[in-house]
């Protein structure tokens, strides 16, 4: 699954309302097709789709909800490689009663895996807020760009929890930038450096 999105998705949750407007599907699934349920949303929110794809070297699985969303995340896409991991997600949204958002774009992704020629250094570290290696890993499908993320975890009383990955992604996810959330007692801080791929 996508490093950043999986913030983001914590981030963009649906939000509480009182009044309700759409009905939209409820469902998880291990692939596209999703045998669903309706739900009513909160006020604001749209019908939407998450699908991700993970091909961790040894075969790939496909997993995905259809649910309640915060528009802000329609139409956001992500896909990284990462050591011999590859990940790709999307949402998608619809915005009518009863709507099936489209898995085009998924579909669209999923069949343009293959490396494009590109390659990027590559390496991951879960306890400190470095790494380097001449290690690389080929770019696939849509990826141009080298990333270098730096993720901080703090929590009042606690060590900081630092993890770092290096490798290739799609320019829109270097387009959000870094940015702090917090919550509670959590303070959650992101910094990515990004450059081309070659």
């Amino acid at each position: 699954m996508s490093v950043r999105l999986v913030i983001l998705c914590i981030l963009l949750l649906p939000l509480a309302a009182t009044s309700f407007r759409l009905r939209c599907a409820n469902c998880t699934s291990q692939s596209l097709a999703c045998n669903h349920t309706f739900m009513s949303c909160p006020q604001g929110d749209v019908c939407g789709s998450d699908f991700s794809y993970d091909d961790l070297g040894r075969g790939y699985s496909l997993s995905g909800t259809r649910q309640c969303i915060n528009p802000s995340v329609c139409n956001i896409t992500s896909s990284e490689s990462i050591q011999r991991t590859h990940s790709i997600r999307v949402f998608s949204c619809c915005y009518t009663d009863y709507c099936t958002p489209s898995t085009d774009r998924i579909l669209q992704m999923i069949n343009n895996t293959s490396p494009n020629g590109l390659v990027c250094p590559t390496c991951s570290s879960l306890l400190s807020n470095w790494c380097y290696t001449s290690e690389t890993v080929q770019c696939k499908g849509e990826e141009n760009m080298c990333f270098f993320l730096t993720i901080i975890t703090k929590v009042v009383g606690r060590r900081a929890k630092v993890q770092v990955f290096r490798g290739c992604t799609i320019k829109s996810v270097c387009d959000q930038g870094n940015f702090t959330y917090e919550k509670g007692d959590t303070v959650h801080q992101e910094t990515m450096v990004c450059n081309k791929a070659r």
